[in-house]
């Protein structure tokens, strides 16, 4: 039984850190097409990731009305959805913005788990507290550069965070040997 579960833990572990390093493969490519073609880039995904929204925003909405009054906080998360995307089809620097608040959440997020693996005497403490100071410099740096040099920031910072990703997924896989 408990080799049942052990081996249903590792099949999904599997699929789980397979995914991420697709993701992380994706964020790094992404980044480098930002950075080579910053203008082209930031039209084509604050359009795409507008209408995404939009039509997620409508969908979540339109199951609110079919299902009454079931789910309340759908008619909420639909209409910001759909806020957020139209102002991303309109404001094309608010996705690239919103892109480089999210790096400096995640840097906070990474120094703070670098801090915890620091009282339990892990090695890889630094790495992740350095990291996240990085993520959350080139965060507030993002904010405030210009359009251009903006998109290629965030580019930069795509791809160092895929880049990253992968190395945490081979370190993860490594150690999880001694659990799986």
């Amino acid at each position: 039984m408990i080799n049942k579960i052990f081996g249903e833990i590792k099949g999904l572990f599997n699929i789980v850190s397979i995914i991420d390093l697709l993701i992380s493969f994706a964020l790094l490519v992404i980044g480098i097409i930002f950075y080579i073609n910053p203008e082209f880039s930031n039209n084509f995904v604050s359009v795409f990731t507008g209408v995404a929204m939009i039509v997620v925003g409508c969908g979540t909405l339109l199951y609110y009305f079919k299902r009454e009054l079931l789910f309340r906080n759908n008619v909420i998360y639909g209409i910001v959805l759909v806020i957020i995307g139209i102002l991303i089809i309109i404001f094309k620097n608010l996705l690239i913005i919103l892109l480089a608040i999210y790096f400096i959440v995640d840097g906070v997020k990474r120094i703070n788990y670098g801090l915890i693996l620091n009282k339990f005497d892990e090695s890889s403490w630094l790495i992740n507290l350095v990291i996240g100071l990085l993520f959350v410099i080139v965060g507030i740096v993002s904010i405030f550069t210009r359009n251009g040099e903006l998109i290629k920031s965030v580019g930069i910072c795509l791809s160092f965070y895929g880049i990253i990703n992968v190395i945490e997924i081979i370190l993860l896989r490594r150690r999880s040997k001694y659990f799986l």
